[in-house]
């Protein structure tokens, strides 16, 4: 499988939370965008900053997402992927969830494939597959 992860999933696997995506297995390539490592640090940066992770934990996480980035490629933050975050899309998006989805379709025109997007955010899922995405994740079409 060929899929596009946005943060949700890896901070899911970061911090051990349920319901995380099972097949990663099956990942062939992996894309993400740049986004996602600043996202992530953010988070476990604020994890740390309020005492709901202490330095061993934050190590261990910072250890995991390095390994992480290490094996997908990396999409920069591009000014063709942020003039397409600006257009519309079909269905609500914030900012961020815009950002992702716009380096996932600049990398599926460029590529003349579309990757399986793996989320667990509902708003990205929903955007995603109303431009004929897959979506894997614990969101639910409605």
């Amino acid at each position: 499988m060929i899929a596009f992860i946005d943060s949700s999933v890896v901070l899911r696997l970061l911090l051990g939370e349920p319901n995380k995506v099972t097949r990663l297995s099956d990942i062939k390539r992996a894309i993400i965008s740049d986004l996602l490592e600043v996202e992530c640090r953010r988070t476990i940066d604020r994890m740390r900053v309020s005492s709901r992770m202490n330095d061993q934990e934050v190590e261990r996480r910072l250890i995991g997402l390095a390994k992480i980035l290490k094996s997908c490629e990396r999409v920069g933050l591009s000014r063709a992927v942020l003039n397409r975050a600006q257009q519309a899309f079909p269905t609500t998006l914030g900012t961020l969830d815009a950002i992702h989805l716009a380096t996932a379709v600049l990398w599926a025109e460029r590529e003349r494939v579309l990757p399986v997007v793996l989320t667990h955010d509902q708003e990205l899922g929903r955007a995603a597959r109303s431009l004929g995405f897959d979506v894997l994740g614990d969101v639910s079409p409605t």
